[in-house]
């Protein structure tokens, strides 16, 4: 996921083509495994909705 990240952090490529990137085939289950692993999807993780501190502790914000 440290690729994900850094390619969502760092450029403006579709979560389809960073998907692609790291490997996935399906931009969706790339979706449902970074929101498994992260706690948000990574269209929410590039809008910032996670902190660096948030990230750090492995916490995540609600999602209501």
């Amino acid at each position: 996921m440290s690729l994900s990240i850094h390619l969502l952090r760092n450029t403006d490529l579709s979560i389809t083509d960073i998907a692609y990137k790291c490997e996935f085939t399906d931009a969706a289950y790339y979706c449902y495994q970074f929101r498994r692993f992260i706690g948000v999807t990574p269209k929410k993780f590039r809008e910032g909705s996670l902190t660096s501190e948030q990230l750090k502790t492995n916490e995540t914000p609600s999602l209501k």
